[in-house]
């Protein structure tokens, strides 16, 4: 027997004056050896009571294979079983509960399934995996129709860093016909695992994939066999910062089956015995505890709490060896006798900077911490840890300076990996910071210091597509096959919003969205050779003014105009 599924979108039409309803959801189906049907399924994820989908809307369901040239057919289903995902009288022990309650507490927005209030996350336990069914007749046709559109379908976990695609049906109501079968791409940037002694299933999963409009309910896969879940939502932050997408694990949306109900029965529905979720089949190369629950990668979160003027932030910083953190100047730049600088190490472990210096060369006399920011025109500095706190770095076990990369060994269009804390700082979800998959796409080269011979260019700007969020300054690039510091993320890019998009006064159109798949990056070979220059005695040094404009996204080169017309 094999499972064979294939995605679909599912229309609440409103029987009186309740809103237009659409999601994405799957249609599984077990076959024999001799090709008959032994279980079948229509699954998506919705927060209608099943009381309101009785009583007040008129479902209907499409597939790819119900499209041709000049039509788009639908199928009429109703309601079949529900299984609530979160569970009142468990929500203090469900980590998932927590990690989304922590979002909508915290300046995020749960879509499609949104709170009344940023506090009031009683909404959720209305959201549920909800199982639809077909009479005899319909189901004939829809099955005959999709046929040969079925795929095979396996059930497993995933791993941070493991690529992703969804297969959904976005923009519903605006054109079904192209948007079917539509397919997206991500990265898994976190594991949410229940993580109890006893307990460390997989309970969903947060991915930089863009989320889309009735997104909801898609088919998350790894491979074109392998499925991790379905589309629970998207977190947003309201200031514009950033989005994530949600999914819902196999794992517990088949714990969920088995408590299925019916017209508030307790139906087990058979599919909980028949699915069979694959744990020991991950890739070779993400299959240990570090690559599938995330790691530091000596990656460490900064919190400063400034009291002049009150305030409070986050950023990432770098274990660059045994003494030496590396971040943003921006994430540190404080008054340093007004503000408190933390740096947190694992699990309830901290450091708090202390005594704190601000030069732009270290001092090998000092007892204390310092933050070296050998130039205020690159966004870099250097902590040189107390001997105090390099004694209780060296006494976390799990803890090691980062391997750094060398000259050469990376290009424009290898995969890397940005590691930090963007968006969110939080244990109710997780002590990893988060890590996104990208490539390399640009490289900007140039001599590092004024009076350098202009043909000793060095790396000085690393253009990557992947992720960066607000907390992921001063973070890492790595290398995704031997984890190699290739440098440090300092920003993502801001755009201008194109006109058209809005209406009213000129003033309105400066608006600018941040692009967090565009994230600029300091080479590792400018980080060794500032490392090498806040030790040494020369304070003359200038750093290259193309380097400069290139971090601000000014000109860099002379531009020449070549008439090939005229001739001698």
């Amino acid at each position: 027997m094999a499972w064979s599924y294939t995605p679909i979108c599912i229309r609440f039409l409103p029987k009186y004056n309740d809103k237009l309803i659409a999601v994405s959801g799957i249609f599984l189906v077990l076959k024999d050896e001799k090709d008959d049907i032994i279980d079948k399924a229509f699954l998506s994820i919705c927060n209608l009571t099943n009381a309101e989908m009785e009583s007040k809307y008129n479902i209907f369901v499409s597939a790819g294979g119900l499209i041709n040239e000049t039509e788009l057919k639908w199928v009429p289903v109703s309601f079949d079983f529900y299984s609530n995902i979160f569970n009142k009288n468990s929500s203090t022990s469900d980590k998932l509960y927590t990690s989304i309650k922590y979002f909508t507490s915290h300046g995020f927005k749960l879509i499609p399934f949104e709170s009344r209030g940023s506090q009031d996350v009683d909404f959720l336990y209305g959201v549920k995996i909800a199982g639809f069914k077909m009479n005899s007749a319909n189901f004939e046709y829809f099955s005959r129709s999709v046929k040969n559109s079925l795929q095979v379908i396996s059930f497993r976990g995933s791993a941070i860093n493991s690529n992703i695609i969804i297969e959904s049906s976005p923009f519903s109501f605006t054109n079904p016909a192209l948007f079917i079968n539509f397919v997206s791409h991500g990265t898994i940037n976190l594991v949410i695992s229940q993580d109890d002694e006893n307990d460390e299933r997989e309970l969903g999963y947060i991915s930089d994939t863009k989320y889309l409009e009735n997104m909801v309910g898609g088919v998350v896969k790894v491979d074109e066999v392998n499925s991790i879940g379905l589309v629970l939502g998207n977190v947003r932050k309201l200031n514009g910062d950033g989005d994530l997408t949600l999914i819902l694990s196999w794992n517990t949306i088949l714990r969920g089956l088995k408590g299925a109900r019916t017209s508030g029965r307790l139906e087990p529905s058979p599919l909980a015995s028949e699915i069979h979720f694959i744990t020991n089949n991950l890739p070779e190369n993400v299959a240990d505890s570090e690559h599938r629950h995330g790691t530091s990668k000596g990656v460490l979160a900064i919190t400063v709490e400034s009291s002049s003027p009150h305030r409070s932030y986050w950023g990432s910083g770098v274990l660059f060896d045994k003494e030496t953190i590396i971040t943003n100047d921006h994430v540190v730049n404080v008054n340093l006798k007004q503000a408190k600088i933390s740096i947190y190490l694992s699990k309830n472990t901290w450091i708090v900077l202390d005594a704190l210096t601000l030069t732009d060369k270290i001092n090998p006399e000092s007892s204390s911490d310092q933050i070296i920011t050998p130039f205020n025109n690159l966004d870099i500095s250097f902590i040189k840890l107390s001997k105090q706190n390099q004694k209780v770095i060296a006494s976390m076990g799990n803890l090691h300076p980062v391997q750094k990369g060398l000259p050469g060994d990376y290009k424009v269009g290898d995969t890397v990996t940005t590691v930090g804390f963007g968006l969110f700082l939080s244990k109710a979800i997780s002590q990893q910071p988060l890590s996104s998959q990208g490539v390399i796409s640009s490289i900007a080269r140039f001599p590092i210091f004024e009076g350098t011979p202009s043909s000793d260019i060095t790396p000085s700007l690393i253009v990557t597509s992947s992720s960066c969020w607000n907390g992921s300054s001063g973070g890492g690039l790595f290398d995704i096959k031997y984890n190699k510091l290739l440098g440090m993320i300092c920003s993502n890019a801001e755009v201008n919003i194109p006109e058209i998009l809005f209406d009213g006064p000129r003033s309105v159109l400066a608006k600018t969205e941040k692009v967090s798949k565009f994230s600029l990056c300091i080479p590792i070979e400018v980080i060794n050779e500032l490392s090498n220059y806040i030790q040494r005695c020369n304070k003359y040094d200038k750093i290259n003014n193309r380097i400069s404009n290139a971090w601000k996204l000014l000109p860099t080169h002379e531009e020449i105009e070549i008439d090939t017309s005229a001739r001698l």
